[in-house]
């Protein structure tokens, strides 16, 4: 914007000076044929000027207006940069808390695993690899939480009791009952 102003305001002093150069021509005509042509190109070249004009003071309102902005945003980066780092510390707290409660449910994964037989936990491992990670769905009010597939009642009964594994039809996933439905 304030290339296109500087142009501008060449662009007005040439104006200008062509101006007073037509202005001075206006006196010297022999003709009124002359003396038309030179009233024209002085009329068309003070449009020209009052054109230029405009345009200098709109660049210079849209200079004024990129700055408050710029202003604005330097104030907003420099808040957001103190959220981040509030919000970067507060980040690494949930980050080193997640991290202990992960091992602990390592610890507690691997003391569950050692009591498991192998075609258990190979079959586990086989659904979680194909489930992206998620082996296990909880049957809830008679579906399947992994597919939402319908699980007939004798088989909710069956499974609430847990006296084996049991796989859902459609997705293939280990069936446990949800506690939080009783």
């Amino acid at each position: 914007m304030q290339v296109e102003e500087k142009n501008n305001e060449l662009e007005l002093a040439s104006r200008r000076e062509q101006l007073k150069k037509y202005e001075a021509q206006l006196y010297q005509v022999k003709t009124n044929k002359e003396y038309d042509a030179i009233a024209q190109e002085t009329e068309t070249t003070k449009k020209a000027i009052d054109d230029l004009e405009n345009a200098i003071l709109t660049a210079e309102e849209k200079i004024e207006s990129l700055k408050q902005t710029i202003s604005d945003n330097e104030k907003t980066m420099v808040q957001l940069r103190e959220d981040l780092k509030e919000n970067g510390a507060e980040l690494q707290e949930k980050i080193n808390a997640s991290s202990e409660e992960e091992k602990l449910l390592e610890q507690e994964r691997s003391i569950v695993l050692s009591a498991l037989n192998g075609n258990h936990i190979s079959a586990y491992e086989r659904i979680r690899a194909a489930k992206q990670g998620k082996a296990v769905a909880a049957c809830n009010g008679g579906v399947c939480g992994g597919c939402f597939s319908y699980i007939p009642p004798q088989k909710v009964t069956e499974i609430k009791n847990m006296k084996r594994i049991y796989f859902c039809e459609s997705c293939g996933r280990i069936l446990v009952w949800d506690r939080n439905e009783e």
